[in-house]
């Protein structure tokens, strides 16, 4: 009876820390996926050399369809805060040129990545470029496609320590 007790005791224990270092591999995985900082890099490098190769135009066309693709809201200013693509700006995006974002004004708002970033490049002409983007605020549950990976994390987790136990 002893040992039974003593299975069940520390096969629990082996599945909780199986859980845990799962779950931080599949977070460090996501995090690594949905990195931000280098999307925004790559975006606003990829508008400034739409916007110096092909004008306005054409940058506005490339953020279009990165808007439409990321879900998000996304505008390129020059050094001297002048939108370059011509289009409407909305006053978050001129406060965020500057650095002004709002505050969260809830708790889940404090938890939960920031919607509104910037980002500033200095191109090879030697102008500089900001992007000021608005992505979807997602709250603390992870993308939709990324969802099953906690039951599949307690699927696979459980499946091995039934099978230990079962030996």
């Amino acid at each position: 009876m002893r040992s039974l007790f003593l299975r069940i005791f520390l096969s629990y224990w082996l599945a909780q820390a199986l859980f845990v270092v799962l779950a931080i591999l599949v977070t460090w995985a996501m995090h690594q996926e949905f990195n931000t900082e280098a999307r925004q890099a790559r975006i606003l490098s990829d508008a400034v050399r739409s916007y110096e190769n092909g004008g306005a135009d054409e940058a506005r066309r490339y953020l279009q369809d990165v808007q439409e693709l990321q879900h998000a809201w996304f505008f390129i200013f020059d050094a001297q805060g002048n939108e370059l693509t011509g289009r409407t700006v909305p006053d978050w995006a001129k406060d965020g040129y500057q650095g002004k974002f709002p505050p969260p004004h809830d708790f889940m708002g404090r938890l939960t990545p920031r919607p509104f970033d910037r980002q500033a490049l200095t191109a090879a002409s030697g102008r500089r470029y900001t992007l000021v983007m608005l992505t979807p605020s997602r709250g603390p549950l992870p993308p939709r496609n990324f969802r099953w990976l906690g039951i599949l994390i307690g699927i696979i987790s459980s499946g091995i320590v039934c099978f230990f136990l079962a030996r």
